[in-house]
């Protein structure tokens, strides 16, 4: 396995998503500590699903193919690196994605 799959195997065990009203929070458990990042619906495109035929699957809001790529292949280091607000190897990703469309049509109008 190249350096590039270790590190996206490796966040892909390590992050928690907590989904809220208004955002979805991304905690990391790292050796070094925890990582928190968050962003709103406000910010997000409509979700996109690609599950699985267990409905297990990833979510996606919006951000292009080609960054999503070079985010996810090349290596992100330290705090201030941007990341893509993916959903991975989620259970019932369908119905996830459902109820953040909903939170997101909720939202307050600006």
């Amino acid at each position: 396995m190249d350096r590039g799959a270790q590190i996206r195997c490796t966040r892909a065990f390590a992050t928690t998503y907590l989904v809220t009203d208004r955002r979805i929070i991304f905690a990391a458990q790292w050796p070094t500590g925890a990582e928190y990042r968050w962003v709103r619906f406000s910010r997000l495109g409509p979700p996109r699903v690609k599950p699985d035929e267990r409905g297990i699957g990833t979510i996606t809001f919006g951000t292009s193919r080609w960054i999503r790529w070079q985010l996810a292949n090349r290596p992100q280091a330290g705090t201030w690196a941007p990341f893509v607000p993916d959903l991975y190897a989620i259970a019932d990703a369908p119905r996830v994605a459902e109820l953040i469309a909903e939170a997101q049509r909720a939202l307050p109008r600006r």
